[in-house]
């Protein structure tokens, strides 16, 4: 008995006297050298930022992690690495390294849990006519900086074979999709080979298609869509992955805001989720050359390597074909939310030492405060970035647009939509339509004279307001108020660029569900997300009212319902239009060479472009060629 005692004193003796070094270090591994167009840059936790040549290696010490963005010729790749762990077992205290008691790291051993993984995807977006990054970027930054291990996949980039591969190899506990209306078949194609793959995980769908017309996804989609997110997304994806990580998902999935679910009868939506902190909303940047947007590029032709981000939130307009002025992700009395400059000064700060060159901000209007678009526009002067960005005429003077332009300011986008009064009254764009005529008049002269290169918008198909004194009722617009704004746009405004549309039929919209404009929609009634989705077409026997004609695609149109009066032919004509009246001006006078922007495979197979001199014109394959 007292030789058993003595045992077991003796092993509580060493035991206490037990400890283990424990040091940290991370190791950096450029791409192998015989790669070719590679690149690796290490961002660290510390700030820091470290570019490894091909088949360098560098090893740091100290507990420092690093988000890695490494380029083949495959694409970049951007994923989180974390530092190695040593530790060695020594008797007495160790006075050279961090040292922790060997039975309280064993209980800390035991209760360490691996951190959830989410895998995050963007659909395929058939049509693109401008470059863009999709708005998993946002919730894989927030859901980072939680410390959960994410993987991002631009679909429409590194293609389904990519995802698949991922997928198998990273088995993630959650997966989740961002869609737009137009991609929602894609997004549930996605979801569905998703599950399949990883059954037992979490799916879950955001975006705009979500947050307006959630409520069709189900139950049609149930079996491979666990739930959507209605709202901005932020908090909604942080709870989820807090749940499921600490195994309460059953307890806490009907508190969490902002989440649809479906219960095997019916749709439950949980409360609705607020606005977000607008300085929560600072995305990953990883970089893609699909990214640069052209209008950057360099006088040799080179690109600028192109980020974004949107500091305000929240539009003041109401405009009836817009969905950013729906105020359905979450915004109250169309509150602009605004970040605040030192969360935007840090930002594009660590853009700049990642080597982005330009910056485009996704604001609806970024002149709506003069003040605030000046400070920021000075912030890229400061760190060396050039910028682009959306803006109104009646939210801009010659101070400011001089201002932008000493700062780097090289692109503005303005949407004119139309010059007709009754038509821009009808989209309720404006109430005063002569002076927003003059406005833009005076806005195109000023960025002209101080060489900022813009692009106007139009969107045809849109109804006229008519009010005979009595009573106000609307109809079609002509081809003679397309040909008008055409003409104006592009003789009077002298624009850089001339950007065209042809008016969809948003979900949440007013166009899409107000019974006044219901007799332009090609179905009866309410025009919502399930005439997108091919599966609820079918299993509600309804016939497809999407428009595929490859014409749209010089409109931004192909995949959308649109007015049953815009057919294919009067969409030609207008384009026809368009063209004629491009070619005289750039024939004739003009400050700027107008371009006509299309989707980029429309233009290559049916609008050649022709440079003779310094003259830019278009020759238009005939209607019948285009199909």
């Amino acid at each position: 008995m007292k030789r058993s005692i003595l045992c077991l004193l003796l092993v509580i003796i060493v035991v206490i006297n037990l400890s283990v070094e424990t040091s940290y270090r991370l190791e950096l591994q450029g791409f192998d050298p015989s790669g070719r167009n590679t690149e690796t840059i290490a961002e660290l936790s510390s700030g820091a930022v470290v570019r490894l040549d091909d088949g360098e290696r560098q090893v740091i010490e100290g507990n420092i992690s690093a988000v890695i963005h490494q380029r083949a010729e495959t694409g970049w790749h951007v994923y989180e690495l974390q530092p190695k762990c040593h530790q060695r077992i020594v008797f007495g205290k160790s006075r050279a390294k961090k040292a922790e008691s060997f039975f309280s790291l064993a209980c800390l051993n035991f209760v360490a849990r691996k951190r959830t993984k989410i895998l995050l995807f963007s659909p395929e977006l058939l049509e693109r006519t401008y470059p863009g990054r999709p708005p998993i970027y946002y919730l894989s930054s927030i859901l980072k900086r939680k410390g959960f291990d994410v993987l991002t996949v631009d679909v429409d980039i590194v293609g389904r074979k990519k995802l698949i591969e991922l997928l198998k190899e990273s088995k993630p506990d959650i997966i989740g999709g961002t869609s737009l209306s137009i991609q929602i078949n894609e997004a549930m194609e996605l979801m569905k080979l998703a599950k399949m793959i990883c059954p037992e995980a979490l799916t879950i769908l955001g975006g705009n298609h979500a947050t307006a017309a959630g409520e069709y996804l189900y139950p049609i989609h149930s079996q491979y869509l666990d739930m959507a997110v209605i709202g901005e997304g932020l908090t909604t994806i942080t709870a989820v992955a807090e749940a499921i990580e600490s195994q309460k998902w059953e307890e806490q999935r009907g508190e969490i805001p902002g989440l649809m679910q479906w219960d095997g009868s019916k749709i439950v939506k949980n409360v609705s989720a607020g606005a977000e902190n607008p300085n929560s909303f600072i995305p990953d940047l990883p970089y893609n050359p699909l990214y640069n947007f052209l209008i950057f590029n360099k006088d040799d032709g080179q690109p600028r390597r192109t980020c974004q981000i949107m500091t305000a939130f929240g539009c003041k307009n109401a405009c009836f074909f817009c969905f950013n002025s729906t105020n359905l992700r979450g915004e109250c009395n169309r509150v602009k939310r605004r970040m605040n400059l030192g969360t935007i000064d840090n930002f594009l700060r660590d853009a700049s030492k990642l080597g982005y060159e330009a910056v485009y901000f996704d604001d609806d209007t970024f002149t709506r405060d003069g003040n605030y678009a000046l400070e920021i526009a000075k912030m890229c002067m400061k760190h060396g970035l050039i910028f682009g960005c959306h803006t109104r005429p009646d939210c801009e003077n010659e101070e400011i647009i001089r201002a932008l332009a000493e700062n780097g300011c090289r692109y503005m986008f303005s949407g004119l939509e139309s010059t007709v009064p009754e038509i821009l009254l009808a989209a309720n764009k404006t109430k005063d339509p002569i002076g927003y005529r003059e406005a833009y008049l005076h806005s195109f002269h000023l960025k002209n004279k101080y060489k900022i290169p813009v692009s106007a918008f139009m969107i045809h198909g849109m109804p006229r307001l008519v009010n005979d004194g009595i009573i106000r009722w609307y109809e079609p617009d002509r081809i003679e108020d397309s040909r008008q704004s055409i003409e104006f746009a592009v003789y009077e405004l002298d624009p850089t660029y001339l950007s065209m549309n042809v008016l969809r039929f948003l979900p949440g919209t007013p166009f899409a569900f107000a019974n006044s404009f219901e007799f332009m929609r090609p179905v009866d009634g309410l025009l919502h997300g399930g005439y997108f989705d091919r599966k609820w077409l079918e299993e509600n026997g309804k016939s497809d009212p999407r428009s595929l004609h490859p014409i749209l695609r010089a409109f931004e149109g192909s995949g959308s319902p649109i007015p049953v009066h815009m057919t294919p032919r009067r969409c030609y004509e207008i384009l026809t239009i368009a063209v004629k009246t491009i070619n005289s001006k750039n024939a004739k006078y003009g400050a700027n060479q107008t371009i006509l922007v299309v989707d980029p495979w429309f233009e290559h197979k049916y609008l050649k472009k022709k440079i003779t001199g310094n003259i830019v014109s278009y020759e238009l394959a005939p209607f019948e060629a285009i199909s």
